[in-house]
């Protein structure tokens, strides 16, 4: 069984972003994850401090939301991240075998 030209070029570029970017994107999105935390917690400082004040909730509101939007992309992220390394460690195990080449 031989791989195609665009499987084994998938196959380099899967093995590329699992030695080398795979840590980049980790950093990345927790980054966004401090982002969401820090933005949701001094959101809600910010509401507790004006509670008495009606116009707090146009702060708020949004506040929550972006902060939530941050700590979603993190989990997705992390999320896809994971299902790449396994596609990665699986490719890996196939290229290893001795019965398939991408030569």
């Amino acid at each position: 069984m031989q791989f195609t030209d665009s499987e084994k070029k998938f196959i380099q570029k899967i093995e590329k972003w699992d030695n080398k970017l795979k840590k980049i994107e980790n950093i990345f999105y927790h980054i966004l994850l401090i982002l969401g935390g820090v933005l949701v917690i001094s959101i809600l400082i910010i509401t507790f401090e004006n509670i008495n004040n009606p116009n707090i909730v146009w702060i708020t509101l949004p506040g929550i939301l972006i902060g939530g939007h941050f700590i979603w992309l993190y989990l997705m992220g992390k999320y896809w991240i994971k299902e790449r390394s396994y596609i990665a460690n699986i490719l890996h195990k196939l290229k290893q075998d001795k019965e398939l080449s991408l030569d």
